[in-house]
């Protein structure tokens, strides 16, 4: 009986054997072009499909990834542009003081003689006003050219220790002596080109020079209290200068507005006053120039476009 079980399982294990190895040979002998027809149950996915589909989704994911990839920097770029752009062009206004350095002393002739020895310019303090526009040129997130063309104006004045008007003094019943002031004013266009250093998207320092050309200059006394306004004569201002400028500031963004606040100090190096005797037609008086110079500190604002 025992006998008689394992023959029968033996007997049912080679005829399982047998039909496996009959269904490989049948699909190895189509795959190869032995047999006409495709025995039953074959597969046509092949290896090479299944390897072929599992490379067409590697490159599906990394074009996905590139595509990101791509999407992320010029997000990145556009975010980079709204705070650079390299030529930007604006409105200029800066107000400020000025005043005066290097006076000296100088004889005042009356004829051939020396009446008397003064400083014209000490103690002359002022305003200024420059108004025009600026042109700004980032040569990269850290540095960078501006350049302005300004119509710039500055009235000097101070109390005169030399000159007074006579009025009469109704109280005492005499004329006495009231002071005026002396005004110098001088009318022009400054140019000054500064290399710029942008320590942060929101701050910046700028170094320079200024070209001044000076139009017209006026001297003159006036006694407001009195209507008193007088000519002092034939003065004329240097009509070609140059200065030195340093200042510094923040830049103020909001929405497409761009805003620069910040202070700067002008010193100039060439004399206020052309190189010739001035002349006083009221005293019939004249004295040699003087190597006056002037020094201006200003708030700054510029409006980008």
């Amino acid at each position: 009986m025992k006998k008689s079980f394992l023959s029968a399982a033996a007997l049912v294990l080679t005829m399982g054997l047998s039909a496996y190895a009959q269904d490989d040979y049948e699909d190895y002998a189509y795959d190869e072009g032995v047999a006409e027809s495709a025995p039953e149950g074959y597969s046509e996915v092949s290896d090479d499909a299944e390897l072929e589909a599992d490379a067409s989704t590697a490159r599906s994911r990394i074009d996905e990834e590139k595509s990101a990839r791509a999407e992320a920097a010029a997000a990145s770029a556009s975010e980079s542009s709204s705070d650079f752009k390299p030529l930007q062009y604006g409105v200029h206004l800066g107000v400020g003081v000025s005043g005066t350095y290097g006076s000296e002393e100088v004889p005042v002739f009356n004829g051939f003689v020396i009446d008397r020895y003064g400083d014209p310019f000490a103690g002359f303090i002022g305003v200024n006003l420059d108004l025009g526009g600026v042109v700004s040129y980032r040569i990269n997130k850290m540095f960078g050219v501006n350049a302005e063309l300004n119509f710039h104006f500055v009235d000097y004045f101070k109390e005169s220790e030399v000159w007074g008007i006579e009025v009469w003094d109704s109280y005492y019943g005499t004329y006495v002596t009231e002071p005026v002031d002396e005004n110098m004013i001088t009318v022009g266009i400054s140019i000054p080109v500064m290399a710029r250093l942008y320590p942060t998207s929101g701050s910046y320092a700028e170094l320079g020079a200024q070209l001044n050309l000076n139009l017209m200059g006026k001297f003159s006394l006036d006694n407001t209290d009195y209507d008193y306004n007088e000519d002092m004569g034939d003065w004329k201002v240097e009509t070609v200068g140059f200065g030195v400028v340093v200042g510094g500031g923040v830049i103020v963004t909001a929405g497409t507005t761009r805003m620069e606040l910040g202070a700067r100090v002008v010193v100039d190096l060439t004399r206020i006053e052309a190189d010739e005797p001035v002349f006083d037609a009221n005293n019939e008086s004249w004295r040699p120039p003087v190597e006056a110079k002037g020094w201006h500190v200003q708030f700054v604002c510029n409006f980008i476009l």
